[in-house]
């Protein structure tokens, strides 16, 4: 039973450490993003993972839309790091 606390408490980590690298990536990709209406018109993805890239897609066109920005760019990303060597998201 001890073995199995320390395993869940290892994918625990590892969940907090992703969801940190993530964000890192995220803020070294795009030093300019802000809620700022001139921040808004690109997101770069690069080094997220699918999830994480697919909501902040979305928090990204929530923001746009709230600030009546009509168009934006979206980088995904070749998916040259991905398992089947393709962009995921496109």
């Amino acid at each position: 039973m001890q073995l199995l606390a320390r395993r869940d408490e290892l994918y625990r980590q590892a969940g907090e450490f992703q969801r940190k690298a993530s964000e890192l990536l995220f803020q070294f990709h795009n030093p300019t993003y802000s809620d700022s209406k001139t921040g808004l018109t690109r997101i770069d993805l690069h080094g997220l993972g699918t999830e994480e890239a697919k909501e902040r897609i979305l928090e990204h066109l929530s923001m746009c839309r709230k600030r009546s920005i009509r168009q934006t760019r979206i980088i995904t990303g070749k998916g040259l790091h991905s398992i089947s060597g393709r962009s995921v998201l496109r």
